[in-house]
């Protein structure tokens, strides 16, 4: 072992750290320096280039444990808000709708209403879910329950969007049949995020002249989230 880990492999071993062109030369060609060293060297230099990498790019320990537990839910929400920020459709004064008022709608309203939005419009039957809704910010709420025709809610929508619809909506529900009907509150030229669907949930069927073409609708979808929402993210729930 003497021979592999003596005081000169060690030098040489930063010496190669400085010169590492010349460092493989020499190792490769005159025998110098020790390959188990080098492969010291690079176990070393990974992991502390990936732990800088995640000390640096967000600290989570000032976050009590509901926060956290938020964590991965708002993250999903943050990537869809990032995916529909792609259309150049959502500001502050943008008519936003939000269907499906789950854990995922919820939150949506919330990640909305802290990136600006202030007319939000958020659709569900359960009233609960509807009354938080008001209270993390959205304007209008409507109970599919209590409107059931889907043209009286189309017009309601319609009624505090300037008679047009929404500018964007984001679909978060995981059932079908009301998925089909998201079509009908959005705007010509406006926009729309199916994020409802991110297992098998099964398939609705809709006319793609009247839902999308002929409205000229701006369609994107949001699964999950990428690393790189994560600070985004730790900055919200803060």
């Amino acid at each position: 072992m003497g021979k592999y880990f003596s005081k000169e492999k060690w030098s040489y071993m930063f010496y190669t750290i400085s010169h590492p062109m010349d460092g493989y030369y020499w190792i490769r060609h005159r025998d110098f320096g020790s390959v188990p060293l080098a492969i010291l060297m690079v176990i070393l230099f990974s992991f502390s280039f990936t732990a800088n990498r995640l000390m640096a790019s967000f600290v989570v320990n000032d976050l009590d444990l509901k926060e956290r537990m938020l964590l991965e839910l708002a993250c999903v929400c943050v990537h869809a808000l990032k995916r529909a920020n792609t259309t150049g459709l959502i500001n502050f004064n943008s008519k936003v709708l939000v269907q499906g008022l789950g854990p995922v709608g919820l939150v949506m309203i919330s990640v909305l209403r802290a990136a600006g939005v202030n007319h939000i419009v958020a659709i569900d039957g359960t009233p609960k879910r509807l009354e938080m809704a008001k209270k993390l910010g959205a304007k209008t709420v409507i109970s599919f329950k209590e409107m059931t025709s889907l043209e009286d809610r189309v017009s309601l929508v319609k009624s505090v969007c300037n008679g047009v619809g929404v500018d964007f909506a984001f679909q978060c529900t995981g059932a079908p049949m009301a998925a089909k009907d998201i079509y009908e509150y959005i705007r010509r030229g406006g926009g729309m995020c199916e994020m409802g669907f991110f297992v098998n949930n099964g398939e609705y069927t809709v006319n793609p002249h009247f839902a999308m073409c002929n409205k000229e609708i701006n369609l994107v979808g949001s699964w999950d989230y990428s690393a790189d929402d994560y600070p985004t993210t730790v900055a919200f729930l803060r």
